[in-house]
């Protein structure tokens, strides 16, 4: 019984409203909209006081994962091979879509106020970090075609956990 509610509560959703909320009472001075049941929510965010201002949106329909994107003239490096924790990356419209998470750490019925909008403050952080050492410090997984793999510099063997 115990594991079926947990499969339950694990697909309970905050309804797009309330998120919306939230998102308005934590961050008055960004933008959002719930049109056509479709979140949208736009804010500049700098991870730090003598950090560089970010564009952030995050676009959620209820249905599929919350696609959260970096854009702005402040981004460098979108180019580089080894750019870290992403999806997508457009360069000529200076514009990359980051992964903050593994499907099932994030907790739908928490406001995105709460997770997804510190976690990219936090992403900008380490984003930042690698620029000036060329080494991602954040830890993660990175997605690489459908496998979990660690997103690190050196590669460790299963029995060194």
């Amino acid at each position: 019984m115990g594991s079926e509610l947990n499969r339950y509560l694990r697909h309970r959703k905050l309804p797009l409203i309330r998120h919306k909320v939230a998102l308005e009472q934590s961050y008055p001075d960004a933008f959002s909209e719930l049109k056509r049941n479709v979140l949208t929510w736009r804010a500049r965010i700098s991870p730090t006081a003598l950090s560089r201002t970010y564009n952030v949106t995050i676009v959620y329909d209820g249905h599929h994962v919350p696609r959260v994107t970096v854009s702005g003239t402040s981004l460098r490096g979108l180019a580089k091979s080894n750019f870290p924790h992403k999806y997508d990356v457009d360069v000529q419209k200076n514009r990359v879509r980051i992964c903050l998470y593994l499907p099932f750490e994030l907790d739908y019925m928490k406001p995105f106020s709460e997770t997804l909008v510190p976690w990219t403050a936090e992403w900008l952080l380490h984003y930042e970090i690698w620029l000036a050492t060329g080494e991602w410090r954040g830890g993660g997984e990175h997605p690489s075609g459908g496998k979990r793999e660690p997103f690190t510099k050196k590669k460790t063997s299963p029995s060194a956990k």
